[in-house]
């Protein structure tokens, strides 16, 4: 995994719905673009759940 996959997983975790754009954008052509979408997902789940205990 290169560095540019790693800094994209990350702020696909911190902004989700770039996060999920970039996997519908990527899917066919990067082979990561599922980990974009699974790191949106979970901050999207997380912040469900903190939003649960506020």
């Amino acid at each position: 995994m290169s560095t540019k996959n790693i800094l994209l997983t990350i702020l696909s975790f911190i902004v989700p719905i770039v996060g999920i754009i970039i996997y519908f954008a990527q899917r066919q052509k990067d082979e990561y673009a599922e980990y974009y979408l699974y790191a949106a997902i979970a901050s999207m789940v997380g912040g469900f759940f903190i939003g649960l205990l506020a």
